[in-house]
């Protein structure tokens, strides 16, 4: 009996580590599928994503919850920096009459938080639905160097942190409230924290910090690039470092001779980055600060661009030449590979989920994609067979009529019965699948099929072992 009941458990810690070591991305699906312009989507720990949308004449915000797609928003006037905390709650910011506003989604009712005739911009939100963002307080802001304010809002009113005569732009915000930003001293830019009390100057030096934002983790880490080579943004006589703030000290990370920009850092303190030159090699690689060292995610001839993290590990980025095209790459915390030949702006979430936009097979009109990872479904339309991106067999895994056991249809631009032989259109889920791959011992054939077969069979016997024994 005790021999039968440790069969059991081995096939059933079995089954549940194939699930556990599964990587990459198992397919994906287009959320959107309409011959609209479908942009800049992003997406929350709950899978829920939200994206703009122009048809044309208006301006869209739709967000899909998992189910279906709701359209919260509708206007003739542009849309810009959209975020979703993972409550769903929704911010923008957008132009009607001219001046740019905040705008605030809370799940049922939109509301805008800035209501004067000057410009604000580059909202963030964090979980608690508090929101910030920067607005010229002055009737003249044409130029970036303008007096830009910082201003917060907290669910219930708004307040303005900062009041000078200088720049103060781009800030982000943690869940405890606290807010950081590059901001000028009245000579160079320099790094600001609010930590929900008072502000604190966290750089002093005559170089540029802060280009083009800031980013901050829930424990009010600070991440950021610096311009070694003057006060300038745009550095000409120097190139950009990445430096950490660990709410104690300040560190260094790089130290070379080519630019490091767009740092992102998730809540474990990982920090990722682009590093390169645009006009030169090694044009632009991504690099991954794991706390302790730091590593090239990629060595190739393409522009890695404006990578995200999240905060099991997994990076997501976009990656191509301006003859190729740009196409989305992911390091799932063991290897990089592509996953699609064209997509633009990826943002991925704490779990590994991931979106971008990009043209489908039909129309070349931007739609909005959906990366689902393995360890969540690798079987993600019931079919009964595995993604191939999972190791499994089916090249179409968001279509239940193309798989292995299908009979092909010629001419019907579908890989029916997934034997790679038909000259068609890749099926969606398929690109990641048949062209790149991921892996997952869970589709592996005979361990799979072992395992299953072990579980309800050890259930079997042990139920009438135990029978026979009372």
């Amino acid at each position: 009996m005790k021999r039968l009941g440790l069969l059991w458990l081995i096939a059933t810690i079995l089954v549940f580590s194939l699930h556990t070591v599964s990587h990459g991305l198992s397919s994906f699906k287009n959320l959107s599928n309409d011959p609209n312009s479908d942009e800049n989507p992003q997406i929350n720990d709950n899978a829920h994503v939200v994206w703009e949308s122009w048809d044309g004449s208006n301006r869209e915000i739709l967000l899909h919850d998992g189910t279906s797609t709701t359209r919260i928003f509708t206007s003739t006037h542009d849309i810009y920096d959209l975020g979703v905390n993972n409550s769903g709650q929704v911010v923008w910011s957008g132009y009607p009459g001219g001046s740019g506003e905040i705008f605030f989604y809370d799940g049922t009712n939109t509301i805008v938080l800035s209501e004067e005739d000057f410009t604000d911009s580059s909202p963030q939100i964090n979980d608690n639905g508090w929101v910030v963002w920067h607005g010229c307080d002055g009737p003249d802001c044409s130029h970036v160097y303008d007096n830009y304010e910082i201003f917060l809002y907290d669910g219930t009113s708004s307040t303005q942190l900062t009041d000078n005569a200088y720049w103060d732009g781009s800030p982000s915000i943690s869940d405890s409230g606290y807010v950081a930003w590059p901001g000028s001293d009245g000579s160079d830019s320099e790094i600001f924290l609010y930590d929900g009390t008072s502000t604190t100057q966290l750089t002093n030096n005559e170089y540029y910090d802060g280009a083009p934002y800031v980013d901050m983790n829930n424990s009010g880490w600070v991440v950021w690039a610096m311009c070694d080579g003057g006060p300038d943004w745009w550095c000409p006589d120097g190139d950009y470092e990445i430096f950490l703030y660990d709410g104690v000290t300040t560190t260094q990370l790089t130290d070379n001779d080519y630019d490091d920009e767009y740092p992102r850092i998730n809540n474990q303190g990982q920090v990722v980055w682009q590093g390169g030159s645009e006009y030169s090699s090694p044009y632009y690689e991504i690099f991954l600060y794991n706390g302790t060292t730091t590593t090239q995610l990629t060595d190739n001839h393409y522009w890695d661009q404006r990578p995200q993290i999240g905060d099991n590990g997994w990076v997501v980025w976009q990656a191509g030449t301006y003859d190729e095209g740009m196409g989305i790459w992911l390091y799932d915390g063991s290897t990089s590979s592509r996953i699609t030949g064209f997509g633009l702006n990826p943002k991925i979430n704490n779990d590994g989920w991931a979106v971008w936009y990009g043209c489908d097979r039909h129309l070349c009109a931007p739609e909005v994609y959906l990366g689902v990872p393995c360890y969540f479904n690798d079987d993600n339309d019931g079919d009964g067979y595995v993604s191939v991106a999972c190791g499994g067999t089916d090249c179409g895994d968001f279509n239940p009529l193309v798989n292995p056991a299908m009979t092909e249809i010629p001419g019907n631009g579908h890989d029916d019965d997934c034997n790679h032989a038909t000259p068609a259109y890749p099926e969606p889920a398929n690109t990641i699948a048949a062209s790149y791959g991921g892996q997952s011992l869970l589709g592996s054939g005979a361990l799979n099929s072992l395992a299953l077969l072990l579980i309800p069979a050890g259930g079997v016997i042990a139920w009438r072992m135990r029978r026979r024994k009372a």
